[in-house]
């Protein structure tokens, strides 16, 4: 079966599900994106094609290994640090402010969220910022999170050459340090403060 024979109503049903259980969006003009995608990743799943992956996956709820795999076909994976400079700064400026001083005193807790992050630099990022922006961080809960592939800045082993683009060398400097010739991340001081996902 090729992904011609496979129904608009099931390629409606396939996009609610990726929406409810990945929170990705394949409005109709984007449906060209989700099959290219689904094709990718119907043969890292083992199915002779793409249809009978969505078949499969409209059949009976997606593991969570199937829908890692799916992820990693419909997503871009790019990621590095202090990403999208202007909406970050617009963060720090204006949203974060607000947030601290309505939370100062009573419940001093935040939790941020970073929905596009591919390796982890954007959540790591927010907690830089939320170190440099909160003097007072020690006495603070604080959370950037996101669904991406943290494990390697826990221990201070991004790839941090790779993801250093748009990211001001000063910054990056601070944010580095050289093990042989490869830059590492360096583990950012943040007490009481988490990277979750």
């Amino acid at each position: 079966m090729s992904l011609s024979e496979v129904r608009e109503s099931q390629w409606s049903q396939l996009t609610e599900l990726i929406a409810e259980r990945m929170g990705l969006h394949f409005p109709r003009e984007r449906w060209g994106d989700l099959q290219r995608g689904l094709a990718g990743a119907a043969q890292e799943l083992g199915f002779e094609d793409a249809a009978a992956c969505v078949t499969c996956l409209l059949s009976a709820p997606p593991t969570k290994a199937q829908l890692q795999v799916l992820a990693s076909h419909l997503t871009i994976g790019e990621s590095y640090f202090f990403r999208d400079r202007q909406t970050l700064e617009a963060f720090a400026d204006n949203i974060l402010p607000e947030l601290i001083r309505a939370r100062r005193g009573r419940d001093q807790r935040l939790r941020i969220w970073s929905a596009a992050c591919c390796t982890g630099e954007e959540p790591y990022s927010l907690a830089i910022l939320l170190h440099q922006r909160l003097p007072d961080l020690r006495e603070w809960l604080a959370w950037p999170s996101c669904t991406a592939a943290l494990w390697g800045w826990r221990a201070g082993r991004g790839p941090v050459a790779a993801s250093a683009c748009g990211c001001p060398t000063a910054r990056l400097r601070r944010l580095c340090r050289v093990a042989g010739r490869r830059p590492r991340a360096r583990p950012y001081p943040r007490p009481r403060c988490r990277l979750r996902w």
